[in-house]
């Protein structure tokens, strides 16, 4: 495991407020041959963000910036005393990665509000792994009057330490009031059990019918199961009959065989 730095970058006005903001859960794994930081940001602040960003910063051991890149992250809002999940691939050799820096970007872009109330629901969510993949799938309802556009579902992959591994995110779609609709993602991991231990699939969207604001994101966690081969026949009852020695009465015998729900 590579030396962590961890920094969170200020404009004098906020330093307050950055101080507040907690980095941690950070993970640095090595997936298929490229370093993947990931981390939580706590905002232990009253303040609640809208459409704020975060920045990674990869560095070598001359103190060397060798890349930087806008993360992936869960949702577009963090509000008070809330957290928001986020990942980035250095795009180069891990063996030169000596340092990484993470900060959320304040400049203009970053907008201070109060998300509305969600009325997305989760359900059925299913995380199996299967070699160096965990696919995920379960179902986003929209439960509410509102029509809702630009849902977003989030994959959050965390290792067997509660550290954040990677952050993988649905395509955008609508979802009107009282529709549902089913998502499957699958996310590379590593071949290593330990590395992806559990899930927690994140939704947030935009209101349209209230000016296209933001919704304050919901979320559902689930453990990662182990991909077993599907040996079990379809459900149903098997029945076989015998005539057991010196009776005339038939003995019957009935067996119910049920798919493995984590299989491959």
């Amino acid at each position: 495991m590579k030396k962590l730095a961890v920094l969170v970058f200020v404009l004098a006005g906020l330093s307050a407020f950055a101080a507040t903001c907690v980095i941690r859960n950070v993970g640095e794994t090595e997936i298929d041959g490229d370093l993947v930081y990931g981390a939580e940001m706590r905002n232990e602040t009253t303040l609640n963000m809208l459409n704020h960003r975060f920045l990674v910063g990869f560095i070598d051991d001359d103190g060397e910036v060798i890349n930087t890149k806008n993360a992936t992250q869960c949702s577009r809002t963090m509000q008070a005393n809330a957290s928001n999940y986020y990942s980035a691939d250095s795009g180069v050799d891990p063996d030169d990665v000596d340092v990484v820096l993470s900060r959320m970007i304040i400049d203009s872009g970053l907008k201070l509000g109060i998300a509305l109330a969600s009325d997305l629901e989760i359900s059925n969510v299913v995380a199996v792994r299967d070699g160096d993949d965990v696919r995920v799938t379960g179902t986003v309802k929209n439960d509410g009057n509102d029509d809702y556009e630009d849902v977003i579902v989030c994959i959050v992959i965390f290792n067997d330490q509660d550290d954040v591994v990677i952050v993988v995110l649905e395509d955008e779609f609508d979802l009107d009031s009282d529709d549902s609709q089913s998502f499957s993602v699958t996310v590379g991991v590593t071949d290593d059990d330990d590395d992806s231990d559990r899930v927690l699939v994140v939704a947030d969207a935009v209101n349209a019918d209230e000016n296209d604001q933001f919704t304050k994101p919901v979320s559902q966690a689930e453990d990662v199961d182990a991909c077993t081969a599907n040996t079990a026949t379809p459900t149903g009852t098997s029945t076989a009959t015998a005539t057991a020695t010196n009776t005339s009465t038939p003995v019957t015998a009935t067996a119910t065989k049920t798919p493995n729900p984590a299989a491959c």
